[in-house]
């Protein structure tokens, strides 16, 4: 597995010389997506999904082709972060039997945490011509207050833990596909939940560098979504 600091050197060439990167990070969300249909009932990811989108009356179809656009983003990208193979979650080491992971190169799914809180992710920023922050946070003052960049926002709905249902699959999720596939250019960094992992490899498709930052954007907001989180220096 790579190091995050070799990640970050990568990730920071890529952004330099304009050359097409993305890592993307996977968990147990992921996990249950991919396990679909045959190793998780309707039930089960249904919960999930009423997390996310705040609704789940998507159909069968509309599922697998969430399945199959993730499964293709995996074998896409360049840099796939993974749980410990005897992680105590059981859908973080469901992975391992869902994932073909020969020949990928792997790192910590830990990555983005660790690129923010040892300080690497700044060398990455100001590399990079233009900036371009995918989330549902409104992060963007704070942001440029933090790195003297004014980024480009691509806002997409949040995930809908009040049980109101969103918009963000499929409506906003083919608007977003369409504007990275015909202007994506530069850094972006994303946060957005499995869709996320599919953003990525499309940003890296359209010949642009994507780290997928997850809750790092919470972090960035001030919310304290995860435990780690609780700790200051994760806001911006």
């Amino acid at each position: 597995m790579l190091k995050v600091n070799e990640v970050a050197l990568i990730a920071a060439a890529a952004v330099a010389n304009h050359e097409p990167f993305a890592m993307i990070r996977l968990g147990d969300g992921e996990a249950r997506v991919l396990a679909w249909p045959d190793a998780i009932s309707r039930g089960e990811l249904d919960r999930r999904l009423s997390r996310w989108f705040g609704r789940k009356d998507f159909t069968d179809s509309q599922i697998t082709e969430m399945r199959n656009e993730l499964e293709v983003a995996i074998k896409q990208v360049d840099v796939v972060g993974m749980p410990e193979r005897d992680d105590y979650m059981k859908w973080r080491r469901q992975l391992w039997d869902s994932v073909d992971t020969d020949g990928k190169v792997l790192c910590s799914c830990d990555v983005h945490a660790a690129l923010w809180d040892q300080g690497l992710l700044r060398p990455i920023i100001e590399q990079a011509s233009t900036i371009t922050l995918l989330t549902c946070r409104d992060v963007e003052n704070r942001f440029t207050s933090r790195f003297d960049i004014e980024p480009e926002m691509c806002i997409i709905p949040p995930q809908a833990f009040s049980k109101m249902p969103t918009d963000h699959y499929p409506k906003r999720y083919g608007e977003v596909c369409r504007q990275i596939d015909k202007t994506a250019q530069g850094l972006w960094l994303v946060g957005a939940g499995v869709l996320g992992k599919i953003y990525c490899a499309r940003i890296q498709q359209a010949g642009a560098v994507a780290l997928d930052m997850g809750s790092i954007f919470d972090g960035w907001a001030g919310l304290k979504t995860r435990s780690y989180l609780h700790k200051k220096r994760y806001q911006l």
